[in-house]
């Protein structure tokens, strides 16, 4: 890649990142979706359960499609543009459907079948992002650039709760939640604009796209040959089970104290800061520390995140929680990139970050549901003590059995071609 085009590329992408949260603060799945879906189906945690599940499931079905797509392409970031395009366009759709269907089953349904095209625009998108990111940011620098892209997303975050909670007080329901999609909707596609400006080097690793079942055999034989691998995907299932709670937490909170449609924007607020005010602290532990150490230290805030859970008196105690999740969160969000990028290479960063997905995919559409329902018979408190064994044992296996600093690679594609 030409030197004039670095500044410029990393620009775009701080852009990108700010304009994608700037919109997607405003309907975090923990905390304004899940509320949006109890106000239309209501005391239904199995049913909040399916949406995280639905989530999961749809975020990473197209990975693999998505990754064998980007290895015959010279370019990335067109086909990210349009993608950006038509998720702002389902958000506009949804926000019609929740102010036209009078009958809340029915609006309920639609909203779950929109979202799941919704989440699989973002899949996507996540994996493409991954490989620009690769093209256009150096190895030394890589943590420092997530982290201060991060801070940049989440402050648009910030600034998506500030209008979120304007928007929502503003209109009575179900209008307001229209509006807040609306916007949200216009505010996804003027991505599109920054997109397009992005100048990445041409690669092509395949000239000839690989059918997916020769694809799918090079998945598996980087699998069968990277132990290290193996082992990351067994601490994510952990770290899966132990963190599907907190996007349950507003249910609980609604029968524990007095909250309302607003202070779910305070709440996403508090995980936006959290995240906005360490991930460029966390990104340049990672470039001198490297990417074990900071989730090893994620994991150990979640556990006092849930320990304080069993105190809630009050919504400061609350606000609280939700900072020390977005915390905790922001080392996941700075590191599964770089993680992807470190162990794939130039020829392998899409498919390691697709494969790492789907080998998280069951666990990903179960645990909702499982936790929804353990909750259901158990009660929150009781899931909470599970929380934390999951959490325990995924800092057990990072720690024992995973080494992020060793050379995993496995070459299985040595036709690449830069431009």
């Amino acid at each position: 890649m030409e030197e004039e085009f670095k500044k410029r590329n990393r620009l775009l992408l701080y852009l990108e990142g700010f304009f994608i949260m700037l919109g997607g603060g405003m309907v975090q799945i923990g905390t304004t979706l899940t509320y949006i879906l109890t106000y239309l189906i209501p005391k239904q945690p199995v049913v909040v359960g399916l949406m995280h599940s639905i989530s999961a499931l749809f975020i990473i079905l197209p990975k693999f499609f998505t990754s064998r797509l980007i290895l015959s392409k010279e370019k990335d970031s067109p086909i990210m543009a349009r993608i950006e395009l038509i998720k702002g366009l389902l958000w506009i759709i949804l926000g019609i459907v929740i102010y036209k269907v009078d009958n809340k089953n029915i609006a309920a349904i639609l909203m779950l079948f929109i979202l799941a095209i919704i989440f699989m625009t973002i899949g996507a998108n996540t994996t493409i992002r991954t490989d620009i990111i690769g093209k256009v940011v150096s190895n030394k620098s890589r943590g420092r650039f997530l982290g201060n892209k991060e801070f940049i997303s989440r402050m648009g975050g910030i600034i998506a709760v500030v209008i979120g909670g304007f928007i929502l007080g503003a209109f009575p329901k179900p209008l307001n939640f229209a509006v807040l999609f609306w916007f949200v909707g216009f505010i996804q596609m003027f991505s599109y604009f920054v997109l397009i400006n992005i100048r990445e080097k041409g690669i092509i690793r395949e000239k000839k796209q690989q059918s997916m079942k020769k694809f799918m055999s090079s998945a598996m034989k980087i699998l069968s040959k990277d132990k290290n691998l193996i082992y990351l995907i067994v601490q994510d299932n952990f770290k899966i089970l132990g963190i599907t709670i907190t996007g349950m937490y507003v249910i609980y909170l609604k029968d524990k104290i007095n909250i309302d449609v607003t202070d779910m924007m305070i709440f996403s607020g508090c995980i936006m800061l959290g995240i906005g005010i360490f991930s460029p602290i966390v990104g340049k532990i990672s470039d001198k520390k490297g990417c074990k150490y900071v989730l090893k230290i994620s994991y150990i805030l979640y556990i006092i995140g849930y320990i304080s859970m069993f105190f809630v008196v009050s919504k400061w105690l609350v606000y609280l929680n939700y900072f020390i999740i977005g915390v905790a969160n922001t080392s996941d969000i700075v590191t599964k990139d770089n993680i992807a990028i470190m162990l794939g290479k130039e020829n392998n960063r899409s498919l390691y970050e697709s494969m790492r997905s789907a080998f998280i995919l069951p666990m990903s559409v179960i645990a909702p549901i499982l936790i929804g329902l353990l909750i259901t018979l158990f009660g929150f408190e009781v899931v909470l003590v599970f929380e934390i064994v999951f959490m325990s044992l995924a800092i057990f296996t990072l720690n024992n059995k995973v080494n992020l600093e060793e050379d995993s690679e496995f070459e299985c594609n040595n036709n690449v071609t830069v431009y």
